[in-house]
């Protein structure tokens, strides 16, 4: 009897079946990766190429356009004209780009504005305030004093400033001069008399120049009680000769030095 063998290498078979079928499986998974990937990809590119147009846009072209300037101060010292030109390179570029801290920097460079501030409002005006210096001597030939013991340098000394009394002295010693100056013009004004200069010198001694032409020098100490001495003796003596004296010594413990006048 003769019989027909068929042999089937099943390991084989089989081995070559998982391969077919994992390369069946595997091709949709491939692509749907890919699909995935690639609209995820396709996304984050279309965001940044949108901030990247968004953010050209910004500093290409102004948004929400500056179209109110509302400025509050003293316009006393300071012209509307270099306000405008001061301020109109830094609104041009809309609300969004404007830079105020620059912009209240630039004004500050102004010797006369002692303070500015600077807001914003939506959607298109901003606001603009500043305060000025208060001269109350001059320092030297060409600056002032403000207030504060500041010294500026203004751009021009008008007719206006020459009326303020004149402060010599050392850096530093401003404050110290403008409160004495206060104190001693307080006490003088009961005589109808006005200081025009006031001299403080590295030794800190005091010499005070009165608008009648007369010199007093008060010396390093005491000066308050030195000059309240002038003021009980001037009625009485030297007021009806004041034309013929140049100055006052009150830096004796007992009386004064009075020099008058070459004829």
């Amino acid at each position: 009897m003769h019989y027909h063998f068929a042999f089937i290498d099943v390991g084989l078979s089989m081995h070559k079946g998982r391969l077919v079928e994992r390369k069946r499986l595997r091709v949709p998974q491939l692509a749907a990766v890919y699909y995935y990937w690639s609209y995820r990809i396709g996304l984050i590119l279309c965001f940044v190429l949108s901030c990247v147009w968004l953010w050209q846009k910004l500093y290409t072209a102004p948004i929400l356009p500056i179209t109110h300037v509302k400025i509050t101060g003293d316009f006393s010292h300071i012209t509307r004209e270099h306000l405008k030109s001061t301020i109109l390179p830094y609104i041009n570029d809309g609300l969004l780009r404007f830079d105020q801290l620059t912009l209240q920097a630039q004004l500050l460079q102004n010797p006369w504005i002692e303070t500015a501030t600077i807001r914003r409002a939506w959607p298109d005006t901003v606001f603009i305030n500043f305060t000025v210096r208060t001269a109350v001597a001059r320092w030297g030939t060409d600056s002032l004093l403000d207030n504060h013991g500041y010294v500026f340098i203004p751009p021009t000394i008008d007719s206006a400033w020459m009326k303020l009394p004149i402060f010599q002295g050392s850096i530093g010693q401003q404050k110290e001069m403008i409160a004495a100056y206060q104190r001693m013009q307080s006490k003088l004004s009961s005589l109808q008399l006005t200081i025009d200069r006031v001299q403080l010198s590295p030794q800190h001694a005091w010499n005070i120049h009165l608008s009648n032409n007369l010199w007093i020098y008060l010396g390093q100490e005491q000066l308050y009680r030195r000059l309240q001495e002038f003021i009980e003796v001037y009625p009485h003596y030297l007021a009806s000769q004041i034309e013929g004296i140049e100055s006052v010594d009150l830096r004796y413990v007992h009386g004064m030095a009075i020099r008058f006048k070459k004829l």
